[in-house]
C-alpha cells in the first residue's frame, strides 16, 4: 500500500515524464523521491564524533548478530543513528557523549526491529545483553523518536537494491543478491559510504560492483536504469572498491565476456539448461561471498 501511494504521488507531481516511463522505472523513481529516502549528510559533524559513532555502530552490529536480524534492520538502525547524530550530536563531544550515543544506538535498533522484523526482542533480554536497564532502553527509544520528530520511517540502500533486482530471473537474483547484501551491509558499517552518499548511490554502486565481480555485465545494463547509472559508475563505486580493499576484500572484477558462439538448433535445450544453472565457479564465488560476510560481521 505504501509503494502504491508513493507511485501515485510521484506520478501526480511528474506527469510530463510518464509517457516514456515503464512501470519498473516509475516504482524506482517513486521510492527514490519519497521523503523516507532523504539523505542526511554528516559533513558538518565534528571529526571527534566519528570514533564514537563507530562504537555505536558496533553496538548495532552486535545486536543484529545476536538476534539474527535482517540486513534491512541493520541499515534502518544505522540510518536512524546518523540522523540523530546530524540533529543532536554534531558539535564537539563531551564526556557523556559516548554513553548517550551507545544508548541511542540501542534505541535505534529497537525502532528498526519494530519496522522490519516480525517479532522484537524481549526488553529484559536486550537489557542483559546491552548492560542497560529496561528503563534506560525505553528512555533511549523515546529520546530518538522525539529528536527525529517521529521521522523514523526509512528507505535504505537495501530496499533500493531489492527493488532494482526485483525484475531479474530467479537464478540471477540469487547470485547477485548474495554479493549485494554483503556489500550493502559493509557500506552501512563504514561511514566512508553512508555519511556521504545517498541510498540510491550506495545501492547502485553495490549492484554494479556485484555484477562486475561475477562478470555479469548484462545484469549491469539490464537492472541499473540510465537515470541511476551515473551514481554507480562514479565516486560512490570507487569509494566502495576502496572500502573493500581496506577491509581485506580484494574482489577482482571479471573482464567483459566474449560474444557467445551461435547455438545450433540441436544444442539449444542444452544451452538453455546451462544458462539456468550457475556453473561450479559461480557457486564457489557465491560461497566465498557468504564466508566474507560472516567474517565481517564477526569482526
Amino acid at each position: 500500500q505504501n509503494q502504491v501511494m508513493q507511485m501515485v504521488s510521484y506520478a501526480t507531481q511528474h506527469e510530463q515524464l510518464l509517457p516514456g516511463m515503464d512501470m519498473r522505472e516509475l516504482q524506482l523513481r517513486a521510492v527514490l523521491n519519497s521523503p523516507e529516502t532523504v539523505h542526511i549528510s554528516l559533513d558538518h559533524v565534528h571529526a571527534d564524533i566519528f570514533p564514537i559513532r563507530d562504537s555505536a555502530v558496533n553496538v548495532v552490529i552486535r545486536l543484529v548478530e545476536a538476534y539474527e536480524s535482517k540486513a534491512e534492520t541493520l541499515a534502518h538502525a544505522i540510518v536512524l543513528l546518523d540522523r540523530l547524530i546530524s540533529a543532536e550530536f554534531h558539535c564537539i563531544p563531551d564526556e557523556s557523549t559516548n554513553d548517550k550515543l551507545v544508548k541511542a544506538a540501542i534505541g535505534c535498533f529497537m525502532i528498526a526491529v519494530k519496522f522490519r522484523e516480525v517479532m522484537h526482542p524481549c526488553l529484559r533480554d536486550l537489557a542483559s545483553l546491552s548492560s542497560c536497564s529496561c528503563d534506560e532502553i525505553r528512555s533511549a527509544e523515546e529520546a530518538v523518536v522525539v529528536a527525529l520528530n517521529w521521522n523514523i520511517s526509512v528507505t535504505t540502500a537495501v530496499d533500493v537494491a531489492d527493488k532494482m533486482l526485483e525484475q531479474c530471473a530467479e537464478w540471477r537474483r540469487r547470485r547477485l543478491s548474495k554479493y549485494v547484501s554483503f556489500l550493502v551491509q559493509l557500506a552501512y558499517c563504514c561511514r566512508e559510504m553512508t555519511a556521504h552518499y545517498s541510498a540510491a548511490a550506495v545501492a547502485t554502486a553495490c549492484v554494479v560492483f556485484s555484477a562486475r565481480i561475477l562478470g555479469d555485465h548484462a545484469a549491469e545494463e539490464e537492472f541499473v536504469p540510465p537515470f541511476m547509472r551515473a551514481g554507480g559508475d562514479g565516486e560512490a563505486l570507487e569509494r566502495l572498491r576502496s572500502v573493500c580493499r581496506s577491509r581485506g576484500y580484494d574482489f577482482r572484477e571479471a573482464a567483459p565476456p566474449l560474444p557467445p558462439p551461435p547455438v545450433a538448433a540441436a544444442d539449444a535445450p542444452t544451452a538453455a539448461a546451462a544458462l539456468l544453472c550457475p556453473s561450479a565457479d559461480a557457486e564457489r564465488r557465491d560461497a566465498d561471498a557468504a564466508a566474507g560476510y560472516a567474517r565481517t560481521m564477526q569482526g
